[in-house]
């Protein structure tokens, strides 16, 4: 029990440091003006970067762990989705439909991530 938490402790650590990264390289690129400050453009840019970070998510999950990847990738994909609509409730963002179509693309990469990465490992 005890070795499964510190496992997905570094599953999460390393997720947000891989999080950081992108983040970080984004947001000089947006500083730069390598990419559109367009409201639409940072919009897709965004989803697409949140697909990639799910995606990669299940994918860590799934080479950790190593069973059950749809589970883990579907488990974990929830829990930073929980995380981050609590952040929303919190700061009283709006909830749209697209939210909606979000978090229903995210958890479903999470858990394609975790099925590959299981199956990598053997």
């Amino acid at each position: 029990m005890k070795e499964n938490i510190i496992k997905k402790l570094i599953i999460y650590s390393i997720f947000t440091l891989i999080m950081f990264v992108i983040t970080l390289i984004y947001a000089l690129l947006l500083y730069k003006k390598v990419v559109s400050n367009d409201e639409t453009n940072i919009f897709i840019i965004t989803y697409i970067i949140g697909g990639i970070m799910f995606f990669i998510l299940g994918l860590i999950k799934g080479l950790i762990i190593n069973k059950n990847g749809l589970l883990e990738g579907l488990l974990s994909s929830t829990f930073i989705i929980f995380i981050i609509l609590l952040l929303n409730f919190i700061l009283k963002r709006n909830f749209t439909s697209l939210n909606i179509i979000k978090i229903i693309v995210y958890i479903s990469l999470g858990c394609v991530g975790g099925i590959l990465g299981v199956n990598l490992r053997k």
